[in-house]
């Protein structure tokens, strides 16, 4: 995914996904040198799936303050 215009339309589509949110916690955050990494927890039920808690952790590399890079890692309870 490049850009901000693709980035925020993947956003869209996932968002329109969800049926239900229940709800997102931030478990841990870690910056170093132009980098930051944060763990959520989110508490869903996908449209014609069952509620799940999805772990997800976000990446991010900064150059001039803003994110010039972002990878996820993802698991399910």
């Amino acid at each position: 995914m490049v850009g901000k215009s693709a980035n925020r339309e993947r956003e869209i589509q996932g968002m329109q996904m969800i049926e239900t949110f229940h709800g997102a916690q931030v478990h841990a955050v870690t910056v170093g040198d132009n980098v930051t990494m944060v763990e959520w927890e989110f508490d869903v039920t996908y449209k014609g799936a069952p509620r799940m808690k999805m772990c997800q952790v976000a990446v991010q590399r900064w150059a001039d303050g803003q994110i010039i890079n972002e990878r996820f890692y993802y698991s399910t309870n």
